[in-house]
């Protein structure tokens, strides 16, 4: 009998087993990733207190790009000079938006930004709208010149003329001239901006109306008149009819 309960037992004995083994692997795993993550932390820590902004090199690896991005955000006032050489030492997006975010950071670094900025979309690594955002930083920048603004607001991305049309340094007769011309564009991401500014004139939200980028920011623009969204919501394209209808529904409703 007691032969046979042991048998019997066995199998169970020998997944116990199987599974206290396979735990303390997994302990042993993640103590051996924490203890590598805190050396990789520490070289980090002392490479940032050894050379500052110029701490690392592109590629970036590991947490580097994530630690250098707190370090620029950091309260740390850095010195113009650095920022400018940091700017020409990086084109890596979270760096470049860090240091586009400094208030200190001088107009001769937001230009330097701008180039490599330009020369980053060209690589197709990142989506139109981080490009946007990125552009959107620089010139957001209080340092950073209107010459710059109206750089990218005449240059060839959309996306940069999209953040330009946006910023509050633009001299209105520039913006007008631009919105003047928006149904000439054929990018979804400039459409849809120059569909949801209030300053866009009624002719060009006529137009704008029967382009499928243009329905969100038509939709969502309270200067959008009411023949434009009737006009939405009877076009053959599904998308476009769709954003028309529920915006006049949305008009309907704060109406009453």
């Amino acid at each position: 009998m007691l032969l046979c309960g042991l048998f019997r037992w066995s199998p169970y004995l020998k997944g116990q087993e199987q599974r206290q083994k396979v735990e303390r692997e997994e302990r042993q795993r993640q103590e051996q990733a924490q203890q590598q993550r805190h050396a990789e932390e520490a070289a980090i820590s002392k490479a940032l207190a050894q050379h500052g902004l110029l701490a690392f090199n592109e590629p970036l690896q590991g947490r580097e790009e994530l630690e250098l991005e707190l370090y620029i955000s950091s309260a740390n006032k850095f010195a113009p000079e650095k920022l400018i050489a940091a700017s020409q030492h990086y084109r890596t997006y979270g760096i470049m938006t860090a240091l586009a975010g400094k208030a200190t950071c001088p107009k001769e670094a937001l230009e330097i930004l701008y180039e490599h900025a330009a020369s980053q979309e060209k690589t197709g690594l990142y989506s139109e709208i981080a490009m946007e955002q990125l552009y959107s930083s620089i010139i957001g920048n209080p340092n950073a010149s209107l010459d710059l603004v109206l750089r990218m607001l005449h240059g060839d991305s959309p996306a940069a003329r999209a953040a330009a049309v946006r910023n509050g340094k633009l001299p209105l007769k520039d913006k007008m001239a631009y919105l003047d011309k928006g149904c000439a564009s054929s990018d979804d991401l400039e459409l849809s901006m120059i569909a949801r500014d209030e300053d866009t004139p009624v002719e060009v939200l006529e137009c704008l109306a029967a382009k499928p980028g243009a329905r969100y920011g038509l939709a969502g623009n309270p200067h959008t008149p009411l023949s434009v969204l009737e006009k939405m919501s009877q076009s053959t394209d599904l998308a476009i009819a769709n954003q028309g209808r529920q915006a006049l529904a949305r008009r309907q409703r704060n109406a009453k």
